[in-house]
Formats: structure tokens, C-alpha cells, sequence
């Protein structure tokens, strides 16, 4: 049976009560919905929607970059202050071209940016805000501080990891999915 067939077969057995019951639901709460079909088991909570993807982050700047280059190489989650400890110590000639990166205001500002917007994890152990390299890394991190185990976080545990990191919903979406993937295998 092509994928056709089978869509009509289905489209057959839905009266229009239910049609406009699911249009109506598709309007109010795309995502409510998708949740509600991955419980039910009709298909993987997380799979990745069409638009997106990590083609869609903005262009860095060339500092940007050097900082993004700098934080890729951290072996482990670190905070801004670490972060340009280890810039003066590793990288003098980073603060020697761009004197931006001795201040740790800018440092702070561009690492949230990088987070937001996908290039780079963060999460909060305490008070204090830790980057790592990837996204994945951050969301095990987190669950790990927030008692939980990371290939068993749902939408809701998603919803919090933005309000906790600032970190870009699609983002976290497709992190822990990637956690859940490695999971399985």
C-alpha cells in the first residue's frame, strides 16, 4: 500500500466532527497536539520539525567565532569568570586583537548569545551559569543537577530548561532528542 493509499484509507475513517476537531487543534496548539500523539504513541515526541535546523543560526562575528572556537575546546562546563581566566591564559593574543574579551561583561553577553542561539549549551548548577561546548551536554548537566535522568526528559522538562538557560526552545527540542538517540543505541 503507497503512502497515498494509506492516507486516504485514513482520511475514509474520520468523520468530519473529528477532521474539524483536529484542524481546530492544529490552529489552537500545534505543539499540545504533537504531545498528545506522542503519548498515545502514534509517533516520536521528538521528531524534528521541517524548520528546524542549525542552517538557520545567525552569522557570528569574527570575535564571535574565536570565542565559539574557545568554548568547543572545554573539556568541561565552565562559567564566564573560568572562561576568561583561561582566554588570558591560553589566549593572550585574543584580548591583544580584541580587547573585548578581557571584560567579562562582553564575554557574558556573547556566550548568552551563543547559547540562545544554538552554538553552544548552558545551564544553571546553583547560581552559577556553566557553558559547554554543545547543547546535548548542557540538557545532561541539567538533568543531572535537577535529579533526572536525561533520556527520560519530556516537553515539560524542555519547557523549564528554557526558562532555567535562556537557551532557544527548537534547540532544546533537538538536544534532548539526540541525548534520547544515543540512549537507545
Amino acid at each position: 500500500m503507497t503512502s497515498a493509499n494509506a492516507d486516504n484509507s485514513f482520511a475514509e475513517h474520520i468523520d468530519d466532527e473529528l477532521r474539524e476537531g483536529i484542524q481546530r487543534a492544529l490552529e489552537e496548539d500545534p505543539d499540545a497536539l504533537r504531545e498528545k500523539l506522542a503519548e498515545m504513541g502514534v509517533f516520536d515526541q521528538y521528531v524534528e520539525h521541517s524548520d528546524i535546523s542549525n542552517d538557520n543560526k545567525e552569522p557570528l562575528s569574527e570575535a564571535e567565532q574565536l570565542l565559539l572556537d574557545f568554548v568547543e575546546t572545554l573539556q568541561n562546563p565552565k562559567s564566564t569568570q573560568e572562561i576568561a581566566t583561561m582566554i588570558q591564559a591560553e589566549r593572550p593574543d585574543l584580548i591583544e586583537e580584541y580587547g573585548s574579551f578581557k571584560h567579562r561583561s562582553w564575554l557574558s553577553t556573547k556566550l548568552n548569545r551563543l547559547a540562545k542561539v544554538g552554538y553552544i549549551g548552558k545551564f544553571r548548577k546553583k547560581r552559577t551559569v556553566l557553558y559547554t561546548p554543545n547543547a546535548e551536554e548542557a540538557i545532561r548537566r541539567w538533568a543531572l543537577y535537577n535529579n533526572k535522568f536525561a533520556n527520560e526528559l519530556t516537553r515539560s522538562d524542555a519547557d523549564r530548561i528554557v526558562a532555567d538557560t535562556g537557551m532557544n526552545r527548537d534547540t532544546i527540542i533537538k538536544a534532548i532528542a539526540t541525548v534520547q538517540n544515543r540512549a537507545e543505541s
